[in-house]
């Protein structure tokens, strides 16, 4: 069941019968009458789903109402509202004896029950952790009781009980605020390999595990994370974050204006995803936003030198040109700074060069190689023909963005810039990445692009 208009008219007289409402909100129910609290909100039945308006504006609020309810009731287990949460353990007999001890237990009521020992074990996947609109729920909660298949876990602002998957970036996501106040923000690296409580680092976990996840409407792709943008954004902003151009918003389709800007458009796919139909926009090509794959997570020690090398260019101004020169974000609903758009640019100036994949196939570039983000590298036999049916028989504009790949322990390579498209329009589209060595001879030019 969910709230519409039409529904909205027929319960306002006659009330809702609880019987005909799915199991997971009965359940949620009885668990708030057994804490004995007169309210409970549900957003399928508290916000009017054929309301545009309306659902853009309560999206937004989301955070709000998780981190300012009593109490957030997570049906982790459950796959869909009809599975509800309160349902005796499913283990079988032989499965408990190998895992689990269990103790009589006696209620104040006389009620006889057990009480369950499990081994000390990492926290498992449960089937809200599939789900990308789930993740905010998770995060900006300030108390989060969690009903799991085996346990029920508790989380607050100061600790963890049980299984808490989410646990430790709950405590660093929620920790944001308090360690950026009145502080002058620098690149972690500079802080040395502890400082990963920074709000950079925090949201580059978070996107890793958002872009993990799964959406039924791709078209979701920005309003789903919206809740935990705007409320990391509070902090990003007291903390005095570095803006590249301060006459534009801090936040940009998933991506933050700040001295990390440059890197963060440098995002890579752990594997191969297509674009959402031409027919839905969710994001600029410059954002992970709008492919949303599952993101490959840098090694930090690699990581951390490749922040080095970039903060040495920027502040040194001298082998490194790229910079911005503004961006232009038109959202779809103004009641949603960080939600859902209906189109988006950026302006960048650098070291650009042009080729086509003949050229970076057969090697002609030096050794200059791209990696799509729909899948395919230049080095592969099969590139020619995956470049001409997933991109088009056009053009590729290289953009540098970092001068230079490495390798990290795992001999993976960090991207040095990105490949793209030209469109009818004189606009430039991402449709990859771009490695190469610092050593390799190239000759660029130096232009101002639109990026879309």
């Amino acid at each position: 069941m969910t709230r519409t208009l039409e529904a909205l008219a027929r319960h306002s007289t006659s009330g809702i019968e609880i019987s005909t409402l799915p199991k997971t909100i009965r359940d949620a129910i009885q668990v708030t009458r057994h804490l004995q609290v007169n309210l409970l909100w549900v957003d399928s039945l508290c916000i009017v789903q054929d309301d545009a308006d309306e659902l853009a504006r309560e999206i937004a609020n989301m955070s709000s109402y998780y981190g300012n309810s009593l109490l957030t009731i997570s049906a982790s287990a459950a796959k869909s509202a009809a599975e509800g949460f309160l349902h005796p353990n499913s283990h079988t007999a032989d499965d408990r004896d190998q895992r689990t001890y269990e103790l009589p237990f006696r209620f104040n009521d006389s009620t006889k029950g057990y009480v369950r020992l499990l081994p000390p074990r990492d926290p498992c996947s449960e089937a809200i952790d599939t789900r990308a609109w789930t993740l905010q729920e998770g995060l900006t909660s300030s108390r989060l009781v969690s009903f799991g298949r085996d346990t029920i876990s508790w989380s607050c602002l100061s600790d963890n009980h049980g299984e808490v998957r989410l646990g430790s970036l709950r405590q660093r996501f929620r920790k944001c605020g308090a360690q950026m106040e009145g502080r002058l923000m620098v690149p972690t690296f500079q802080a040395g390999r502890s400082s990963r409580e920074f709000w950079v680092d925090v949201w580059n976990d978070i996107v890793y595990d958002y872009c993990d996840r799964q959406l039924s409407d791709p078209a979701d792709g920005l309003a789903a994370i919206s809740g935990i943008a705007n409320e990391l954004s509070a902090a990003v902003q007291r903390g005095n974050a570095r803006p590249i151009d301060p006459s534009v918003p801090m936040y940009l389709a998933g991506l933050w204006n700040s001295d990390h800007l440059p890197l963060q458009l440098l995002w890579q796919p752990r594997e191969p995803r297509q674009y959402p139909p031409r027919d839905v926009y969710v994001a600029p090509s410059w954002s992970w936003a709008a492919v949303r794959a599952p993101l490959r997570r840098y090694d930090e020690e690699a990581y951390l030198r490749w922040l080095q090398r970039w903060w040495n260019y920027y502040r040194a101004q001298l082998k490194v040109p790229f910079k911005f020169d503004s961006c232009n974000l038109k959202l779809s609903n103004n009641t949603a700074p960080y939600g859902a758009l209906k189109s988006g640019s950026l302006m960048v100036y650098g070291r650009t060069c042009t080729t086509d994949a003949s050229s970076l196939h057969a090697g002609k570039l030096g050794g200059m190689t791209i990696s799509l983000d729909v899948g395919g590298h230049s080095s592969h036999p099969d590139f020619l023909s995956q470049f001409s049916q997933k991109v088009g028989d056009v053009p590729l504009t290289l953009l540098e963005v970092c001068p230079g790949s490495f390798e990290d322990k795992t001999g993976e390579k960090f991207p040095a810039g990105l490949a793209l498209t030209k469109d009818n329009d004189g606009n430039y589209r991402r449709v990859g990445l771009l490695f190469y060595a610092e050593s390799t001879v190239i000759s660029w030019e130096t232009a101002t692009l639109k990026l879309v």
